[in-house]
């Protein structure tokens, strides 16, 4: 297993953004794959390759959880987040559940790891 620090976003709308970055374990399989993809054509989103489409997921569950422990910890700043959110009842208790809803509905863009961002496999430069 190795640990992959996969730097993401979180958009709100209206260029209202959150940067942040979460760490996974990947199988040395899963990061033979991810480089690979890196190496075939430079990208920047995971969600770029279907073949990553586990990969992703992985990565997308970790941020989920990440968020919820993070608003947990911190239910003022989770209430303040949710107040956008129609079907939030402002006092309802702020359960992992609450917050995977939340976000659901945004646009969550899960980036390569810097090191394979706009990758260039020096075989090809022979």
């Amino acid at each position: 297993m190795k640990i992959v620090t996969f730097p993401y976003c979180v958009s709100f709308g209206k260029g209202d953004n959150s940067e942040s970055e979460v760490d996974v374990k990947l199988t040395e399989k899963e990061n033979s794959r991810l480089e690979r993809s890196a190496r075939k054509e430079p990208r920047w989103q995971l969600d770029e390759d279907e073949t990553l489409e586990d990969i992703y997921e992985k990565v997308y569950a970790a941020i989920v959880k990440q968020n919820q422990e993070v608003f947990t910890e911190e239910p003022d700043i989770a209430e303040e987040m949710l107040e956008w959110c129609d079907w939030y009842e402002p006092g309802t208790e702020i359960t992992g559940e609450v917050i995977e809803r939340y976000l659901e509905e945004l646009h969550v863009c899960i980036n390569y790891p810097e090191e394979l961002q706009n990758f260039e496999d020096d075989e090809n430069d022979e």
